[in-house]
């Protein structure tokens, strides 16, 4: 009787430690947390459509037109996509268009990474690199997307960050 009352209480233990494993309850991925689960990565659909930057010169229009391939899961957690769309800024660039080939970090690209953080909550941020225009946006909300990496020595604005409102 001591015997199956073992075996019953492991095969019990070993269901529970299973259940968290497949529920996202067990340790996250990363040992920093970030990616750890949790929220949605179908957030990156959001970027898609037209932003204009606010109170910049010169003015930067950056548009998303589509996903390229699937959301992936990132190695250290967290998810990313790229996308196809252009970014223009006339005084600098003209436009740059961003199509299916551009699915690298190395030259012109446009990626979307969501990522999830015990202690910031959800990250969803974009990365755009064409020619000599780079920025790192934050979406704060589905119509408001904000940058503070832009090269002070190409760009005059005021403050920390450069808005970006959706059309």
């Amino acid at each position: 009787m001591l015997r199956k009352n073992r075996v019953l209480f492991s095969l019990l233990i070993v269901l529970v430690i299973s259940t968290f494993m497949l529920s996202g309850c067990g340790g996250g991925k990363g040992g920093s947390g970030v990616g750890s689960g949790g929220g949605d990565p179908s957030a990156l659909n959001k970027f898609i459509g037209t932003w204009v930057s606010q109170d910049l010169d010169p003015q930067i229009i950056l548009t998303i037109d589509s996903m390229i391939g699937d959301i992936t899961e990132g190695l250290a957690g967290g998810y990313y996509v790229f996308y196809t769309g252009s970014v223009q800024c006339d005084e600098l660039i003209e436009t740059v268009v961003l199509t299916e080939e551009h699915t690298s970090h190395y030259g012109d690209y446009i990626a979307g990474n969501y990522v999830t953080d015990g202690e910031f909550g959800e990250l969803i941020y974009i990365v755009v690199s064409a020619d000599s225009v780079s920025f790192t946006g934050t979406l704060i909300n589905s119509s408001t997307m904000r940058a503070g990496d832009l090269d002070k020595e190409l760009f005059n604005y005021s403050g920390e960050y450069v808005t970006f409102n959706k059309q």
